[in-house]
């Protein structure tokens, strides 16, 4: 995931890229927020699926607010991104995929 402001781009499938993510979008590209990961892992807050459907402030009891909003942002964007590429389910009836068979 990156920010259109950014050339840098981090993984957006681990709680660590995202947040590094996530302070680069708001121009602190440079500010440690390890600690912030930390805190969530005390709460055994370790996957990023488990965080998807938390609330901003939720995500503010771990980081400053701010943070929490572009981070839930990301958390966002990066699903409906996954959700788009993931393939559409097969719609063909079992007689229209034995009529392209036959063909």
């Amino acid at each position: 995931m990156v920010h259109p402001n950014n050339d840098e781009k981090y993984d957006d499938s681990d709680i660590s890229g995202l947040l590094k993510q996530t302070a680069i979008n708001l121009g602190r590209g440079d500010y440690d927020v390890a600690r912030f990961e930390d805190r969530l892992k005390e709460d055994w807050l370790d996957d990023i699926e488990q965080l998807r459907h938390k609330t901003v402030e939720f995500l503010s009891k771990y980081m400053p607010f701010g943070l929490a909003e572009e981070f839930h942002q990301l958390i966002e964007c990066a699903e409906l991104a996954s959700s788009k590429s993931a393939k559409p389910p097969n719609t063909q009836s079992e007689g229209e995929r034995e009529v392209r068979e036959m063909e």
